[in-house]
């Protein structure tokens, strides 16, 4: 069956037989997850992580043709996706499904598009964005723009000496995420609205945990806000006593010609509507 391999920019025919070809390449897969076509999705799609590289590519994704390619006009849709589906499961050995795993979408690190990031047990992938990462290799995590008021968050990982950020995530996702977090071993940290100065806290990683830092800059935050809150008795006495006004007053009003001529002065005048004069 032809796919289209988008990282590589490359279609050909991706066939399971004694080694698994592509074209004429032997690819040695590891690991291959398997996302189905649907009513709703034309394409079937395949994400491999290599043993080996293939075109010096480790990770690599394939977009299986349309189920409405060919399809007359009397055939059940229902069915062209049920053969669609069939004819890539045949094309590849022990394929992985997602269905079961946590997804939320994400701005994945280093791309410009929104696209799915699965949590599984392990590891974490995106096969549009052709990511992946082992919970092994994580750090720590930091989510980011947690905030009441706001929809989204944005989700940094720490590995090694570097963070990955994945960013626009639905704050709807976020308990989820802490769960698969706990069940994984890493260490998550919810941090204010404002983005972290993640060079100062590699600096000062040298001598603390992630954990002191996380409580350094929550005490801030917390501090911050106290200070920015108003509170009843902070107005100015005498700014209050330049809005009130002697509605008894005689003195005159003032106006102000636009062209910055001398002040005219006049007095109200109160006319009885029963006197004729």
């Amino acid at each position: 069956m032809k796919f289209t391999c988008t990282n590589i920019r490359k279609t050909n025919t991706l066939q399971n037989g004694e080694t698994l070809t592509f074209g004429s390449d032997t690819l040695s897969a590891d690991r291959t997850y398997y996302f189905p076509a649907s009513l709703t999705q034309e394409h079937a799609q395949l994400f491999m992580v290599l043993r080996n590289e293939y075109k010096k590519k480790k990770l690599l994704h394939f977009k299986s043709q349309s189920w409405l390619q060919d399809i007359d006009d009397d055939e059940d849709d229902d069915e062209a996706v049920a053969t669609l589906n069939s004819n890539v499961l045949a094309s590849v050995p022990t394929p992985i499904t997602c269905e079961q795993d946590l997804k939320t979408s994400a701005r994945i690190h280093k791309t410009t598009f929104m696209s799915d990031l699965v949590f599984r047990e392990g590891e974490i992938l995106s096969p549009e964005a052709v990511y992946y990462r082992t919970t092994s290799e994580i750090e720590v995590i930091f989510c980011e723009r947690v905030t009441s008021y706001t929809k989204t968050f944005d989700m940094t990982f720490v590995i090694g000496q570097k963070t990955e950020t994945h960013s626009c995530m639905n704050r709807k996702a976020l308990k989820d995420i802490c769960k698969w977090a706990k069940q994984n071993s890493i260490k998550l940290y919810e941090t204010g609205p404002d983005p972290l100065p993640w060079k100062c806290m590699f600096s000062s990683h040298k001598e603390q945990s992630w954990e002191e830092i996380h409580r350094l800059l929550t005490r801030q935050s917390s501090e911050e806000d106290e200070a920015s809150e108003w509170e009843e008795g902070m107005t100015d006495p005498e700014d209050e006593d330049d809005h009130d006004f002697d509605e008894d007053s005689d003195e005159s009003e003032e106006e102000y010609e636009s062209e910055g001529e001398p002040a005219k002065k006049r007095r109200r005048v109160f006319e009885d509507s029963d006197n004729d004069d």
